[in-house]
């Protein structure tokens, strides 16, 4: 199977395995696209990268996430890879804040 390419049937398999999943699609040259699949962000997920979000460290909390939930993917996608394409790299992580979905939720004072 091509990484970059999951069958509807993959697709399937992976978001019933994980509850959810995301495609990040990053252009780096014309007709060169890297794409990675991660599943959901989780409890622990959230809160390591939310000290980093507080001290707008969104570059390292992406690249945290993208290094959690990463499930396969283009190695020039994955921050922890040999391959990692610097600037595709830094792309994707800016993405990554669509991973953690949250409820709506509202703080009152009485």
């Amino acid at each position: 199977m091509n990484l970059a390419e999951l069958t509807p049937e993959g697709i399937a398999q992976l978001k019933a395995q994980h509850g959810g999943l995301f495609m990040i699609e990053v252009a780096i040259a014309d007709g060169d696209v890297a794409v990675c699949y991660l599943k959901p962000a989780n409890r622990n997920v959230i809160a390591a990268v939310a000290p980093m979000m507080r001290r707008g460290q969104v570059v390292e909390a992406g690249e945290c996430i993208l290094q959690s939930c990463w499930l396969q993917g283009d190695p020039r996608l994955n921050p922890a890879a040999a391959e990692c394409h610097e600037m595709a790299c830094v792309s994707a992580a800016l993405q990554t804040a669509d991973l953690i979905d949250g409820l709506t939720a509202t703080v009152k004072k009485l």
